[in-house]
């Protein structure tokens, strides 16, 4: 029979740990560990085995290394020249791999020993394969942006898999919902309103603003801002906006620093809608935190942060499903600091490193489409 191997001490929570190479160690032992560098590689599948083991596997492989010889006469693909000009979500798998390449020139492939493995495990280390993980790694970046399947279908199935299956639950959902309609009746009251009075006076339609307020420690120190900056960005995006809701990590009350900076702007947060869900596990306050500032007319986030990056998918698919903006991917948000990032997600970008930064329109520009989806009430 198959021997089991116990994990160190027969430890199974890790959460926490500042050493854990043991477990590292251990993972080791019992599972397939690929040396899969994604800022080297894109994990690619082709649309069918086909005859021969391996045989489509190298089909693909002969698709990249054309791209990197320059058989078909074009230059490397470089992202920027995709920006404002995204490739269609069914166009040729060649023109496909161009986009998502981000400078990569490889492919990896879940070939039959991985097939085969009773466990795979990804190792979240440096680049130079450290036993234990930097605290500011951020891993492989999105999931989106080191895969690449050959057939279309499969790649928009697994995007609407991932946005409709891997979700937060529907008590995060409710909760969110309530905390919503209580920013929207606040809205109601104040001087700015949408131009349909009587969807208005229903509460169902009055707007609000989102912001990201990030406070604490940051690896990149330009994603915590200065009390002048928040100000800028409060005023220069939002403009005479009546509500604006504050997602925040910050254990003090920055809606009062924030009333200061702007006093034409109602400040709320999820605090001031504890009641609202006090039933709620306190675990999920940042989950809830996330849907509620992703349905904000406007956004403004922190670069960097992959609690922005919630949002920022999220609104992403809601604009898909009510037809806002444009169909190239771009949404109405934005970013208060770094220089020259502020207007990004206005503007349709591919893949480009470092792929963790920001969310990209590829997880949700027209995923859709082939199905007949009816837009949501």
């Amino acid at each position: 029979g198959i021997r089991s191997l116990q994990p160190p001490s027969g430890k199974v929570d890790w959460n926490g740990d500042a050493d854990i190479s043991m477990l590292f160690e251990y993972l080791e032992k019992v599972a397939l560990t690929p040396a899969w560098d994604f800022d080297m590689c894109i994990a690619a599948f082709p649309k069918s085995v086909k005859d021969g083991i391996g045989s489509a596997n190298m089909e693909l492989s002969k698709l990249m290394n054309g791209i990197v010889r320059r058989s078909d006469g074009r230059p490397m693909p470089n992202p920027q020249s995709f920006q404002g000009k995204p490739t269609a979500v069914d166009a040729p798998p060649v023109e496909r791999l161009r986009e998502v390449m981000g400078k990569r020139e490889l492919l990896c492939f879940y070939d039959e020993p991985m097939q085969e493995a009773n466990v795979i495990h990804f190792r979240l280390a440096g680049a130079k394969g450290d036993a234990a993980a930097k605290s500011e790694d951020r891993g492989p970046g999105h999931w989106y942006s080191s895969i690449f399947f050959e057939d279309h279908k499969h790649d928009l199935f697994v995007k609407r898999l991932m946005r409709d299956g891997l979700r937060y639950n529907d008590e995060i959902q409710c909760a969110a919902a309530k905390v919503i309609k209580g920013i929207r009746q606040i809205a109601v009251s104040n001087p700015k309103k949408t131009n349909d009075k009587d969807e208005v006076e229903k509460g169902e339609m009055a707007t609000y603003n989102a912001l990201h307020l990030r406070r604490f420690r940051h690896s990149h120190e330009e994603a915590v801002l200065s009390p002048s900056d928040i100000g800028a960005a409060v005023s220069e995006r939002f403009g005479d906006s009546s509500v604006l809701y504050v997602a925040t990590d910050s254990k003090g009350d920055e809606t009062d620093l924030l009333d200061r900076i702007n006093k034409s702007v109602k400040i709320v947060a999820l605090r001031n809608f504890i009641r609202d869900i006090a039933k709620v596990d306190p675990k999920y306050y940042g989950m809830i935190d996330q849907v509620v500032a992703s349905r904000g007319e406007k956004f403004v986030g922190t670069f960097h942060s992959s609690f922005t990056n919630g949002i920022n998918r999220f609104r992403g698919y809601h604009t898909q499903k009510v037809q806002q903006l444009n169909q190239n991917g771009a949404i109405d948000s934005f970013y208060a600091a770094p220089k020259g990032k502020e207007g990004d997600m206005r503007v349709y970008k591919a893949l480009s490193k470092p792929f963790h930064a920001r969310e990209y329109p590829l997880a949700w520009r027209s995923i859709d489409v082939g199905l007949d989806v009816a837009k949501p009430i």
